[in-house]
């Protein structure tokens, strides 16, 4: 198995400042590709080259090294960089963080012009992430347009594309979008293609393993078949576990995809400080050896809180990622709760429906004292609002506004 070892709490994040600089301890120290003892040497360094973090995991870091007009990025483990159990003391007292707000809402692509009852109930199924229905309505209605022998839409095309993608058939994916392309040039849409390819590219060596709740992709080479279907067996209780606390149930199966830091890194678009992403389906990074340990179930439990919510409807940043955070199990820590009430007294402590929706291109400092603001008030809604209960303000979204600017209250006293 080539997993990568450490303990992680859905990110690295490392303490108030993101990218922290040292120096490599010892002449001759190898840089990597990995943490692995096997994993490929990229260059041997000199003690005394600079060193600047840029994801922090336990016994493992992704690093930036400069030195004498040369740039490089690999891993270096702890015992190779100067002041890592400082870093490491940092780590562990930063609150737990995942990929940033997952709302789906309507598809990142434009809707063709006079769409069909069809193609307008598909956008709304992509909306609720429901993607394989839509994408057979969509195909129907391409099959439609053809008997017509008239051009397809481009931005049809371009639909169908991204329902593919979303429902993880890569191959119609990237047919759909290159269709759409030459027929309409579209930089967003190009974006789009570019990704998926990359992500075709390491798909290609995948197994797929099919569950009750969902379907689990993963590489042999990262881990075994064995440990693979115990990870499905988990990923399948986590989403019964919380659909429970939730109330959701999409009837499609979650895609879930497990992969290396390196090739999660490259396929994904998550912040450096993320290691589980939900953008229709669920992305993490393994950090544990056979991706089944305690803080691996957490990454998954956390992303898949985002996509039972994405299924009820359109929801605030903060109640995606405070209940993501509560309902993985990890407790609040008074590091968290210490942050909150310091910014509350400084008068810097945004408010909850301020809070920006798209959280993954946040400053790592930023970001930590949003992702403990967003736990708080969710805490903080358990323990004020029990009558009420999450599953009646899912079901009662008008309640909302008026319930954040409650908590808000409670997060300055």
């Amino acid at each position: 198995m080539a997993t990568r070892f450490g303990t992680i709490s859905s990110v690295a994040l490392l303490g108030a400042s993101f990218c922290w600089t040292q120096t490599v301890k010892l002449e001759n120290t190898e840089l990597k590709k990995g943490c692995e003892p096997g994993d490929a040497v990229i260059d041997v360094l000199p003690a005394g080259a600079s060193v600047e973090i840029r994801s922090g995991i336990q016994g493992c870091y992704f690093v930036n090294i400069r030195h004498q007009g040369k740039n490089w990025f690999g891993f270096l483990p702890a015992a190779a960089i100067t002041g890592a159990d400082r870093l490491e003391n940092e780590r562990r007292a930063a609150p737990s963080i995942g990929a940033g707000a997952a709302r789906l809402g309507p598809p990142p692509v434009d809707a063709p012009a006079n769409a069909s009852a069809n193609v307008n109930k598909a956008i709304q199924l992509l909306s609720v992430n429901q993607p394989q229905q839509a994408f057979e309505l969509l195909e129907a209605e391409l099959k439609k347009e053809e008997l017509k022998k008239t051009p397809l839409d481009p931005k049809l095309l371009a639909l169908t594309g991204l329902a593919a993608y979303r429902a993880d058939d890569l191959t119609s994916a990237v047919a759909y979008l290159k269709d759409s392309l030459d027929l309409e040039k579209d930089p967003a849409l190009e974006a789009l293609y570019k990704k998926v390819i990359r992500e075709f590219g390491t798909a290609r060596t995948m197994k797929t393993l099919i569950g009750t709740k969902a379907q689990l992709r993963y590489l042999p080479g990262v881990m075994s078949e064995t440990d693979a279907h115990a990870l499905l067996e988990l990923i399948d209780r986590e989403y019964v576990r919380i659909s429970d606390e939730l109330g959701c149930n999409t009837g499609e199966r979650l895609t879930a995809i497990a992969q290396n830091l390196v090739d999660y890194k490259k396929t994904s678009d998550a912040a450096e400080w993320a290691v589980g992403q939900f953008d229709g389906r669920i992305r993490v990074a393994l950090l544990e050896p056979g991706g089944i340990g305690e803080d691996t179930r957490r990454t998954f439990s956390h992303e898949i809180v985002h996509a039972c919510l994405a299924n009820i409807g359109p929801w605030p940043a903060w109640l995606h990622e405070g209940l993501a955070q509560k309902l993985s199990g990890l407790p609040l820590s008074p590091t968290a709760k210490l942050h909150v009430h310091e910014a509350a007294r400084a008068n810097t402590l945004p408010k909850l429906n301020r809070m920006s929706q798209t959280w993954s291109r946040m400053s790592a400092e930023h970001a930590q004292l949003s992702y403990a603001a967003a736990y708080t008030a969710v805490d903080l809604f358990y323990e004020k609002f029990k009558e009420l209960g999450i599953r009646n303000l899912l079901r009662n979204p008008d309640r909302l506004p008026q319930i954040a600017d409650e908590l808000d209250k409670l997060l300055r006293q």
